[in-house]
């Protein structure tokens, strides 16, 4: 957040007075403006990947037990096909188990 508000900060003295500034420090407060731009930049990378890790982590812990209630929503459904949501354009309510894995789940805890 620091970052970007300097950031800010410089860019906000670039648009306001750079064109009184002399060509040197206008030169310095570019140059400090792109650094720290590619400092944001890689600290926002390194964040998404975390995040990815943290996610992919989260996903494999939680796939044994997303597996298992959904086969025991299946097997108390008496349900023949269960799709992924996001492999299906349309469904009517009652055909949708999402809430029922999720309660189960819940109640795995």
């Amino acid at each position: 957040k620091s970052l970007e508000s300097s950031a800010k900060g410089i860019q906000d003295r670039l648009v306001s007075g750079g064109d009184k500034m002399a060509q040197p420090e206008r030169e310095r407060l570019e140059l400090e403006f792109k650094q720290k731009a590619r400092d944001f930049q890689f600290q926002s990378k390194e964040l998404n990947e975390a995040k990815a890790v943290a996610d992919r982590e989260m996903l494999k812990q939680l796939k044994p037990k997303l597996d298992q209630a959904v086969e025991e929503v299946i097997k108390k459904g008496g349900f023949d096909l269960v799709f992924e949501r996001g492999a299906v354009i349309d469904v009517k309510p009652q055909y949708d188990v999402t809430r029922q894995v999720i309660e189960r789940m819940n109640q795995m805890k």
